[in-house]
């Protein structure tokens, strides 16, 4: 998790320490993208650093970009290890370490975007982004609509 300090000029994005979150009054749509659905391992700093620096920066687009990125190299390994002539050594290094590293940084990507702000520009392919995003960590169709609605400004 996240938080603020705004003690420097500007505010920077803080790591807390496993375990410890923000207090929220209420539970917000967005609780069901979470950080420990799938983690990196080994961990990489250098890949949480560069999410904290595109916190920062408050580059939502460059995350959005980043998660498609990854998603969709994810998704081209599966087509590939899932023809007949993939077997062996190679298929099961290939599904169990690229693949499922491919989604923890996806993973990781949308959990440090969706508290963020999008504008009117780019709403709409974060909303996307967060409802796919939401249905693969199992959420379900009404949490993934929640969403949604959340980053659309309207509660549900």
């Amino acid at each position: 998790m996240q938080t603020v300090d705004q003690s420097t000029n500007p505010p920077q994005v803080l790591r807390l320490p496993d375990g410890e979150s923000r207090k929220r009054t209420a539970p917000s749509a967005l609780d069901v993208i979470r950080r420990d659905y799938h983690k990196i391992s080994p961990p990489d700093p250098k890949f949480e650093q560069m999410l904290l620096d595109m916190q920062n920066a408050n580059d939502l687009t460059g995350m959005l970009a980043l998660y498609e990125a990854l998603t969709a190299a994810a998704e081209t390994l599966l087509g590939v290890f899932n023809k007949p002539r993939t077997d062996g050594i190679a298929a099961g290094y290939v599904e169990t370490v690229i693949y499922d590293d491919l989604w923890a940084r996806a993973y990781a990507v949308a959990f440090a975007m969706k508290d963020m702000q999008a504008d009117d520009f780019s709403r709409e392919w974060f909303a996307e982004t967060l409802f796919s995003c939401a249905l693969r960590m199992d959420a379900g169709l009404d949490a993934a609509v929640a969403v949604v609605a959340h980053v659309n400004g309207g509660t549900r």
